[in-house]
């Protein structure tokens, strides 16, 4: 285990704000168990400096990397990723006990040890297999997301740990969602411009089921830039039984999610196999305890008992009767348990506490 008020450099590719995802529930989490937290999101400064929370977590602010890094010689990116990591420990006021990175495109050669004890390397999202190789050869640790993104892994590189999504376990804001329509309401969490999501089945949905609110919850665009506007996204927000909340605070989502009486997770599984593999949303769903009806999710067929998961490339429309007319038993208590439970023993303190015991159990690596 690492001790107690370890340092630990935490490099994320998506910054510090309102909504927090996997990255800043793990930034919060090692602070919970006691670690002095320095998080470093993109690059948004000129110059490095430090901005210090409420929540005790150390903003890092940087400059950018030199532009054309990743086309020098080798030994050059070794010495300028060095001079970085020294220049951000004696800001930080001392050598880093971990550097535990998100980001596949930074700190990729770092070889120095003098600022940076630990490397661990952990992997959400990996768009591009490719980029797993350098980092991953020089990390102590690695840590995927996915059994699958294994056999991305280069030669030589340590055997990686398998951790799923986790979940936040803080306490949530109590808030009691705004002008709820009477009857059955069917809750899609998310980002409504990603290119996997099925609007069509979503627009088949609720013409063919009058009697359903459909809540869509979460932004058009946001953290994607400025998405085009379809016209299946037109019309599926035309609907009258369709009400597009927008985006909500991270501390509210709870408490939308369980004024639901049904969850959706609505993918084009069939042309992006990968991208719908593992969704992040999943455990959320799973907390609050509400029915869920999903499109195909190659790494989430082990919750079956939970999920009403659907064969690859088939549509939530094509089992929305079916799901609507076995809601009362899909409702029942235990199985409402039975997700709560599951989702509660993946919780982000949970996971990063066992990360921890890993990368205290290992030998350094040269």
């Amino acid at each position: 285990m690492i001790p107690t008020g370890s340092r630990i450099l935490l490099v994320s590719p998506e910054a510090w704000g309102p909504a927090k995802l996997s990255k800043h529930h793990y930034a919060q989490a090692l602070r919970d168990q006691g670690m002095r937290v320095y998080f470093m999101g993109p690059s948004n400064s000129d110059r490095f400096s430090l901005e210090h929370l409420d929540n005790g977590i150390t903003l890092v602010h940087s400059p950018a990397q030199p532009r054309g890094l990743r086309w020098a010689p080798v030994l050059f990116r070794e010495w300028v990723e060095a001079r970085r990591m020294a220049e951000l420990a004696r800001i930080c006021g001392g050598p880093f006990d971990v550097l535990w990175n998100f980001d596949l495109f930074r700190f990729q050669w770092l070889r120095d040890r003098w600022h940076a004890r630990s490397r661990v390397l952990h992997v959400m999202d990996l768009p591009r297999a490719s980029a797993l190789r350098d980092p991953a050869t020089r990390a102590d640790a690695i840590v995927l997301v996915s059994a699958a993104m294994a056999s991305h892994l280069p030669p030589g590189a340590v055997a990686p740990l398998i951790v799923p999504h986790g979940l936040s376990t803080r306490t949530s804001q109590a808030v009691v969602p705004p002008d709820l329509k009477p009857g059955i309401r069917v809750g899609y969490l998310g980002n409504m411009a990603i290119p996997y999501l099925d609007k069509a089945s979503l627009l088949r949905v609720v013409r063919e089921h009058p009697h359903i609110t459909l809540y869509l919850i979460g932004p058009h665009g946001g953290n994607l830039g400025q998405a085009p506007v379809d016209q299946t996204w037109q019309s599926l927000i035309a609907e009258p039984n369709v009400v597009w909340v927008g985006a909500v605070p991270s501390e509210h989502v709870g408490a939308w999610l369980s004024t639901m009486d049904l969850l959706l997770i609505a993918y084009d599984s069939g042309r992006y196999t990968n991208e719908t593999a593992h969704p992040h949303k999943v455990l959320e769903y799973l907390a609050s305890g509400r029915p869920v009806l999903a499109t195909y999710m190659r790494d989430m067929a082990h919750l079956a008992s939970l999920i009403e998961m659907l064969p690859l490339g088939t549509g939530v429309d094509q089992a929305m009767a079916r799901t609507l007319g076995d809601l009362e038993h899909l409702s029942s208590e235990d199985l409402v348990q039975a997700r709560r439970t599951h989702a509660q023993e993946h919780s982000y303190s949970r996971h990063t506490a066992r990360i921890l015991h890993h990368l205290g159990s290992l030998n350094h690596r040269p």
